[in-house]
């Protein structure tokens, strides 16, 4: 009934709703649970309706509000930066005349391919001293960045060097899903710090 659920917040726009209750107790259950109070005609005294969502094997969650502002809706993702688990591990082994020029292109196209839901700085922090004296090194970048990243550094003839790319079975997001409180003024490819939830499965159920 999670389909239900998002088709009541999509097709009331002025819908409205207010998070009751969080579930969450990690030591004794990986699973979480959230109770909404929604009403759709954008009045908080209106008749309203009580919602459960279950989330299976939450593994993690942002900025969960109680008080959601008018208009927001909830939306489910199988495909998400916030879902890019998997890395591919490389070795800069060769200079490149031009760092600044270098660190621009990859930010723009970072930003464009992943909206900033990967963190930049925490990926290339290191890298224009590594470029600067090519010591010891180990870059570690999801898997979905790796072909703009190596076409970047071959176009400034950076060398480096794949070492290794996690298996599926090293992903820890496999199969995971992302669940957003999703509003059309901050579009969910592009991080705006929305709330959202990452677990395995989503259910809903409707308590009154």
């Amino acid at each position: 009934m999670i389909e239900e659920l998002m088709d009541i917040t999509s097709i009331h726009p002025n819908s409205g709703m207010r998070v009751k209750e969080i579930l969450v107790n990690p030591w004794q259950s990986p699973n979480a649970k959230f109770l909404f109070e929604i009403w759709k005609d954008g009045m908080s005294d209106a008749p309203h309706e009580i919602w459960e969502i279950t989330c299976m094997d939450l593994r993690d969650n942002q900025g969960i509000p109680l008080a959601v502002m008018s208009g927001t809706q909830i939306k489910l993702y199988r495909d998400h930066p916030l879902l890019w688990s998997r890395e591919v591990y490389f070795t800069i082994t060769g200079r490149t005349e031009n760092i600044p020029a270098l660190m621009g292109e990859l930010f723009i196209e970072h930003t464009k391919i992943c909206g900033n839901w990967v963190d930049f700085h925490w990926l290339y922090s290191g890298l224009p001293e590594t470029l600067e004296t090519l010591r010891e090194n180990q870059l570690g970048i999801p898997i979905n960045l790796k072909d703009s990243c190596f076409r970047i550094l071959e176009r400034h003839g950076v060398k480096f060097q794949v070492n290794s790319i996690d298996t599926e079975d090293e992903d820890f997001l496999k199969d995971c899903q992302v669940l957003f409180l999703s509003h059309e003024n901050w579009p969910d490819s592009e991080n705006f710090r929305q709330s959202y939830i990452i677990g395995k499965e989503f259910s809903a159920r409707r308590l009154s």
